[in-house]
């Protein structure tokens, strides 16, 4: 089996963002954005619109190139939603990418429009 890379500072970014979730605090969440992606601060605010977490758990995290994706899932009192984040390292420091929230969905491919407008491959 292939040993899993272990990055103790993507760890602490992780359980510090969860941390930032739980207490609905905006900008200690989004010290973890990079400030290249607009968009991921908009995802940010919309899972914190809810409120604060009862509980979050990461639900698995995945290298992708040099890039990781974190699972979520945050309960509160109105239910259970997931988030995915795709972190990165940028200058030693790591930072999500991008922020997607997959409450809803069976997937994170659910927004796709595959084949073609008849349902049939040509």
């Amino acid at each position: 089996m292939k040993s899993r890379n272990h990055f103790p500072a993507l760890d602490e970014a992780c359980e510090a963002f969860t941390r930032a979730i739980a207490s609905a605090d905006q900008s200690a969440a989004s010290v973890f954005v990079s400030t290249a992606t607009q968009s991921t601060h908009e995802g940010i605010a919309k899972v914190l619109a809810g409120g604060g977490a009862d509980r979050i758990e990461e639900l698995g995290r995945a290298r992708l190139g040099f890039q990781y994706i974190s699972k979520f899932r945050i309960s509160r009192g109105d239910g259970i939603g997931t988030i995915v984040c795709r972190w990165r390292d940028e200058n030693g420091a790591w930072r999500i990418a991008e922020i997607e929230d997959l409450t809803g969905k069976r997937s994170a491919w659910s927004d796709l429009a595959i084949g073609s407008p008849g349902g049939g491959n040509a």
